[in-house]
This record gives C-alpha cells, sequence and structure tokens, in this order.
C-alpha cells in the first residue's frame, strides 16, 4: 500500500496539531482534555494547541482511522479516551522520518525592537530588561524540570527525548539572558 498517497489525502499537509495530538496519544491513550493538560505541562514551551485546534484534529484523526475511541459516561458526562491505532502510529512515525519544516517566528518582542529607533532609547531597554525577567523564570522553571526529569530517565521512567527538549531549553534561555544584557550594553553605548 503506498502510504504516502493515502495519508496525503487523509490530512492536509500543513497541520502538525495532528502530529502533536498522535504523538501526545502515542505515550498514552488520553481524553482530549487529557492531551491538551498534559500539552500545557510539557510541549506547551515551545508548541502550542488550541481547543480550537485540538478537539476538530481529533474528530478528523478519528474519522480517518488514525485514533480509536472508548466512550465512557463518567456520571451524566460522555468521555472520550482516544487511543492511537496502528495506521496512526504508522502516520506518525513516517512524519518523524520527514525533515522538519522551519517557518519564521512571528515574535512582536524582536519586531518592536527592529524599529526601536522610533522611540527613546529606554523604552527598548525597558523591553529588554522585561524579555530578561521572562528568560529568567522560565531558566528556574527548566533546571527543575530538568532535574525530574533526569531522575526519570535514569530510572526508565520517561524517554531521553523529554530531556533532550528541556536542555534546549535551558540553553535557549540562558543564551538569551546573554543577549539581553549584551543588548542593553549596545544601546547604552551607541545611543
Amino acid at each position: 500500500m503506498n502510504y504516502r498517497h493515502t495519508w496525503s489525502k487523509i490530512m492536509t499537509k500543513g497541520s502538525k496539531t495532528q502530529y502533536a495530538i498522535l504523538g501526545a496519544l502515542s505515550i498514552q491513550p488520553m481524553s482530549g482534555y487529557e492531551i491538551k493538560k498534559m500539552m500545557e505541562e510539557t510541549t506547551n514551551h515551545f508548541w502550542t494547541e488550541s481547543n480550537g485546534q485540538l478537539y476538530p484534529t481529533l474528530n478528523k484523526l478519528e474519522k480517518n482511522k488514525l485514533v480509536t475511541v472508548d466512550k465512557q459516561m463518567v456520571g451524566a458526562k460522555l468521555r472520550k479516551i482516544y487511543t492511537i491505532s496502528i495506521m496512526g502510529k504508522n502516520f506518525l512515525k513516517k512524519w518523524l522520518l520527514d525533515d522538519p519544516e522551519y517557518y519564521p517566528a512571528r515574535n512582536e518582542f524582536m519586531l518592536k525592537l527592529f524599529y526601536g529607533q522610533n522611540v527613546p532609547p529606554n523604552i527598548s531597554i525597558n523591553h529588554i530588561k522585561k524579555h530578561g525577567e521572562k528568560c529568567q523564570k522560565a531558566l528556574k522553571i527548566y533546571i527543575e524540570i530538568e532535574k525530574q526529569l533526569e531522575e526519570m530517565v535514569k530510572q526508565k521512567k520517561r524517554p531521553v527525548y523529554f530531556l533532550l527538549t528541556v536542555k534546549a531549553g535551558i540553553n535557549i534561555v540562558r543564551a538569551e539572558i546573554d543577549w539581553c544584557k549584551e543588548s542593553i550594553e549596545l544601546i547604552t553605548k551607541y545611543h
């Protein structure tokens, strides 16, 4: 069977939400709410999904047999538990083998700095200081997550790949903290 041809018909090529969901379900079966919560606690640091993206995509994944759904009544509420299917696992693996697509970042902070000559320098310096503070907070969070994950990886409770993404976050925010210091110095020196 030509999976590439079949899968190109299943979901739109540009949608990455489907892969984020299938990746989450490759860890364990979950409800839509549990997927959203798991993403908020893990991938949200580098990949976000809104409810407006999540639930319609879950419906498409079910329709295209990439996930199965077990419906359970919990009190008066219907709860849907999604499980990745074999076809879904193959679909996810195929995507994981492809080179990642890169998109230009939309970063309002950088856009404001780029046009910073239109305001007094203290405005840009203030933006940079606030950004540096956010990076410091993120660094503390990432370091705490790193400690927890290192132990979990050693005990084989989590894959090493979770740890790699946290370490990337740590290195990125450390570089941004250094950049903030250097940027303030440069504005002060040349303005």
